[in-house]
């Protein structure tokens, strides 16, 4: 994860696609303040196989808050039928 596309600043340890949420999401580390008090302009990399060759890509980050989907059965009371 890099500040302004040149400090890095932290390490996405796990990413993935959710067809849920239909867009990427990942789970990082970040060093303080970022994701806390500094949320603008963060930036990770990357690599993206293009034509059999892996390319490298800044893409632009977003900083949410936990839980980013809630689900209505989750806290059902009581649950609902299977």
């Amino acid at each position: 994860v890099y500040y302004k596309k040149s400090q890095e600043v932290g390490l996405v340890s796990a990413a993935m696609w959710s067809p849920m949420a239909k867009r990427n999401i990942a789970i990082a580390s970040l060093a303080r303040p970022y994701g806390d008090t500094v949320v603008e302009d963060l930036w990770v990399e990357i690599y993206a196989m293009r034509e059999l060759q892996y390319q490298k890509l800044m893409k632009r980050a977003k900083v949410v808050a936990r839980p980013f989907i809630k689900l209505d059965r989750r806290t059902a009371n009581p649950p609902a039928d299977f």
